[in-house]
């Protein structure tokens, strides 16, 4: 799942909660249409669907500037990310809750 914002305050999963709430109520469907490709959220409407996440970042700016918008790849199962700097207590992530 690709959350893109460049501006320097992060972005946390409050900030797109309707977001992943309106992705996770459509995935079923997006399944059978969109599958591999990347869907531009914003609020609870699907903005577009694109080839590249770029493209669909692209798109987003031209379309409601530089704010937090989702930006996930259409697929069945969720790509595990294991970072082992991460898992082995070398890095520390400080979560925002």
């Amino acid at each position: 799942m690709w959350v893109w914002d460049t501006r320097a305050k992060s972005v946390t999963g409050n900030d797109l909660k309707e977001e992943l709430a309106f992705y996770a109520e459509k995935k079923a469907e997006f399944l059978k249409t969109y599958e591999g490709k990347y869907a531009l959220i914003k609020g609870r409407a699907l903005f577009g669907v694109f080839d590249s996440p770029s493209a669909a970042y692209e798109e987003g700016v031209k379309r409601v500037g530089n704010v937090p918008m989702l930006i996930v790849r259409v697929q069945k199962e969720e790509p595990r990310v294991w970072i082992p700097a991460l898992q082995l207590g070398l890095i520390r992530a400080h979560l925002q809750g």
